[in-house]
């Protein structure tokens, strides 16, 4: 394909276009409009080859699980799990604890070792008496396993005693050491030693009184190494110092480093103001140094002044230290990192050996209040997983459960993928091997507790190509088909990926599937029309090529024209407009056509316009072949006030003419693009938004005509973000087999689960932040998709999206919302008056609505949003130039707190009222 200059061609393609320019004047519909989009680095007549990347959901499944009461039957009490390692001939360990329910004789140690596949190979139940501190437990290199429990004696001093239990490869006990200690002693972790025997890490409390302040009891907290030999055979102890605390914190984890030891805790810590401990801290994350004789060399504090707290501690292949837990400050080291004192985020530091910060993160799980990391996960590869923890609440604000995250770290830090586990309290995970871990925990509802394996499930692989000469065989002229849709379904379960090169990927789980190419017309047949595969079990992989052969004769143009900024008053609005050959002949000459609206002047276009006639801007081509593309940027700089305001409208179409064989498009709807665009003073970077403006008349939406949906989003961070996933559930009134993606700014994954869950995933973006690079900061996606024909006048369908910069919280975008016209539309209605009607809709709104005037009167109205106390909260006038016209205005109060607002309209004395609820 080439751009081209001909003079008949371009007076033949100006004549036809007088046409479009007449149907713009004419068609009130072009008065609706669509928000503002951002600017992307210019593609410059590119030719796209394909920017879709393979989608496949990398996540794993859950193999199988089972209730560790199964393990242990003899128990009828609730078990709780309480550690899961693995063992170095490939099997695992875990343990457990059950409450006896008999008075002074608090808790048993149970045992066991099972397969990768679930079966057990032993089971071993200790009989601490008296136990109320349990240890997790710590393999050993010859297959075994230490742990120990703290006992507290029926003696006048209630000491703590402590057992170190040492059990052989086949659950035999070995040896057993009890170390004796006093009743604000105990122990908590143990690790190997760097002489082949072992650390075992307590506490000790030594309690005082604080004359200062009403003689308040505060607790001064000592950490204690004891260092027992191979046999289990003690050595030493030392103590050392560690803080001051109104609450007795904890030792989650001891790791041994090449110098010596490094324990994480985390304490309620007060702060001295002078001779008095007065000032709460609050929880304070705390590394602490140790060298190999147990003599403290250091000690760290992470975080800010309000609640910082560590739950995992694991030493990463590169040797630097992996901390985990939660954070709601702000200030201190998460100045800049977190900056909403009022939210828990789940947090993630990485240090060096020297406890200073190399990575300090947050990350969002899901809804969650209160989310947490409480695990993680080296692999074989030197990726590693982050295992979270998401406080699931009801409608009345009650907790009802937890669901788990599992988020994958890959090289260079990059995300791979995230797991939802939905009532799943996952505490423990560890690798077994490639693509497949070994859990435990419980149910989300802390009722059962339970193990298991997640793996990588089977998957359906293969590639679509073009089958130009129709042998059923991929030669080397015949190009890879992208865009297409590939769907694997079964009975309420379906995965899809959009092929990136040809090829595909969709992970099932076990079943009856059914595998197609999703064809979007009759110019291709697919060969074979379909796959059905069945996997009985996991782990099994099937795969299919489909030949696209071609039918000859079929022609069939589309073009896009797509708002890459706003447009603001005075200053400069970026278009992006992208026309395809998408049927199977070769269209000799035609032209590519916008009229652009008058308040806007020509800046720049790339490629140059072929001739510019009024405002009619012209690209003549030739030799467009099946499967070309081009795309052209296009700069307008809008008119000032007061030729332009905001709330205006701008109105462009574009429209893709071949010199010949006009009529004979066999879809011309998409011959034409049609885009209204609402004049914006501010506006939001990330944010989704459609080509109607809102309003679709019913006539388009039974013709078949596509809505174009377009997200735009910006790194505002202070870094550059190296993944955006965005996330985006279609609503039901739209017609999810006819989504068809447009373009993306850069290349991504895209998945689809149930026909309308789709994620877009760009990996690997590395996406400047806006204060380096204002104008390489952005991105954007931008899809097609019909609505249900079965849709009715007042009818309305939302979307919205969810944008994740790396691992920090989600940014929803506004609410797009479009209202079928044409008809009377049902909403709340507060006033109904012979002279107008006020209607609200949706009501109630997360704040973004419309407001549909209707009613004998025209001329100039007034209205008003105000509070519940008469203030004034956005006020705006508007003119009604017809009494038979139905008026929809669209407002945006999505900065309003939840509760009741009222809208007022107004023309001279008279008045109208409408309440609404943002929630």
């Amino acid at each position: 394909m080439s751009l081209k200059n001909s003079p008949a061609l371009t007076f033949f393609v100006l004549l036809s276009f007088s046409l479009f320019s007449l149907q713009a004047q004419q068609n009130p519909f072009f008065n609706r409009v669509s928000k503002s989009k951002t600017k992307v680095k210019p593609v410059i007549n590119a030719r796209v080859t394909g920017t879709d990347s393979i989608g496949f959901g990398g996540e794993p499944g859950v193999v199988w699980e089972r209730l560790v009461g199964e393990v242990f039957p003899e128990h009828s009490s609730s078990i709780y799990v309480d550690g899961l390692e693995k063992l170095s001939d490939g099997n695992f360990v875990f343990c457990a604890s059950f409450a006896t329910g008999i008075a002074g004789n608090e808790f048993r140690s149970l045992i066991a070792k099972i397969t990768t596949q679930g079966q057990l190979l032993w089971k071993k139940e200790l009989g601490f008496q008296n136990m109320n501190l349990l240890s997790p437990i710590y393999p050993t290199t010859d297959g075994g396993v230490i742990t120990f429990g703290t006992i507290s004696q029926l003696d006048s001093a209630f000491n703590f005693n402590t057992t170190v239990v040492k059990l052989t490869s086949t659950g035999a006990i070995e040896w057993q050491q009890v170390l004796t200690s006093s009743i604000n002693n105990w122990y908590e972790t143990i690790s190997a030693s760097n002489d082949g025997g072992y650390i075992v890490t307590g506490q000790a409390v030594v309690s005082f009184t604080d004359s200062c302040l009403g003689n308040i009891q505060y607790d001064s907290t000592y950490s204690i190494l004891t260092k027992l030999n191979n046999q289990g055979q003690f050595q030493w102890t030392k103590k050392n110092f560690i803080t001051v605390s109104s609450d007795p914190g904890f030792f989650q984890k001891i790791t041994r480093v090449s110098s010596g030891y490094l324990l994480m805790s985390s304490y309620l810590v007060k702060q001295k103001i002078g001779s008095c401990f007065s000032s709460e801290k609050g929880e304070q994350a705390l590394l602490i140094k140790f060298d190999n004789n147990g003599n403290l060399q250091w000690k760290k504090e992470y975080g800010g002044k309000r609640n910082d707290l560590v739950l995992h501690m694991r030493l990463l292949p590169d040797s630097t230290l992996l901390l985990l837990g939660s954070t709601n400050s702000t200030d201190g080291d998460m100045s800049g990192i977190h900056s909403d004192s009022l939210k828990n985020v789940a947090w993630k530091l990485i240090l060096n050996d020297t406890g200073k910060i190399i990575s300090n993160q947050v990350y969002g799980l899901g809804k969650a209040k209160y989310p947490f990391f409480i695990g993680s996960c080296v692999n074989s590869d030197s990726s590693y997983l982050l295992l979270g923890l998401e406080d699931v609440f009801d409608s009345t604000g009650n907790q009802e459960l937890y669901d788990s995250h599992i988020i994958k770290i890959g090289k260079n830090t990059v995300e791979e993928w995230r797991a939802l586990y939905p009532n799943k309290y996952i505490t423990f995970i560890e690798q077994s091997n490639i693509n497949n871990w070994m859990f435990a925990g419980s149910l989300g509802n802390f009722e059962t507790d339970i193990f298991g394996r997640l793996g990588t499930t089977s998957n359906i692989t293969g590639s679509v190509y073009y089958d130009l000469n129709k042998n059923n065989t991929k030669d080397a002229n015949e190009p890879y088909a992208n865009r297409h849709l590939v769907t694997s379904e079964k009975n309420n379960y379906s995965r899809s990926s959009v092929a990136q090169n040809g090829w595909f990927r969709n992970d099932v789980d076990t079943g009856i599937y059914k595998t197609t190419v999703k064809l979007n017309n009759d110019y291709y047949l697919s060969v074979p029309a379909e796959r059905q595969t069945t996997f009985t079990s996991l782990f099994q992989n099937d795969t299919v090529h489909f030949a696209m052969q071609p039918v000859a004769g079929k022609r069939d143009l589309s073009i896009n024209l797509l708002p890459l900024t706003p447009a603001r008053p005075g200053f400069n609005a970026s278009y992006k407009l992208i026309f395809r050959n998408n049927g199977t002949d070769t269209i000799t000459n035609g032209a590519a056509v916008v009229l652009k609206d008058s308040r806007t002047t020509i800046v720049s276009t790339v490629p140059a316009t072929t001739v510019v006639r009024g405002d009619s801007l012209v690209w003549l081509f030739g030799a467009f072949k099946p499967f070309d593309e081009y795309t052209i940027n296009i700069e307008l700089k809008t008119a000032a006030p007061p030729t332009l305001n905001n709330g205006d409208t701008l109105r462009y179409v574009a429209a893709i003419i071949p010199s010949t064989g006009i009529g004979t498009d066999l879809t011309p709807l998409d011959d034409t693009a049609r885009l209204a665009q609402v004049v914006v003073g501010s506006y939001d970077p990330n944010d989704k938004q459609e080509n109607v403006a809102g309003k679709i008349p019913l006539a388009k939406i039974t013709s078949g005509e596509d809505i174009q949906y377009l997200i735009r989003f910006q790194n505002t961070g202070t870094d550059t973000a190296f993944t955006v996933q965005i996330t985006d559930t279609l609503d039901a009134k739209l017609n999810w087999n006819s989504f068809q993606m447009i373009a993306a700014s850069h290349p991504y994954k895209i998945t689809v689960k149930d026909g309308n869950k789709i994620t877009w995933t760009f990996s690997n973006i590395n996406l400047p932040d806006s204060n380096r690079n204002s104008l390489l900061s952005n991105g954007f996606i931008s899809f097609k998709i019909k609505a249900k024909t079965s849709l009715a006048a007042g009818d309305y369908f939302q979307n919205k999206a969810s944008i994740y910069f790396d691992y920090n919280l989600p940014v929803i975008t506004n609410t797009a919302t479009t209202v079928v016209s044409t008809a009377v539309i049902t909403a709340v209605r507060l006033v109904v008056n012979t002279d107008m009607q006020l209607l609200a809709m949706p009501n109630p709104s997360g704040g973004d609505l419309y407001i549909k005037l209707s009613g004998k009167l025209n001329g100039k109205f007034e209205y008003t949003v105000v509070d519940m106390f008469g203030r004034v909260l956005q006020q705006k006038a508007l003119e009604r130039s017809s009494s038979s016209d139905v008026q929809l205005i669209p407002l945006r109060l999505n900065n309003l707190s939840k509760g009741v607002y009222f809208i007022i309209v107004r023309q001279k004395e008279k008045q109208w009222k409408q309440q609404i609820i943002i929630q």
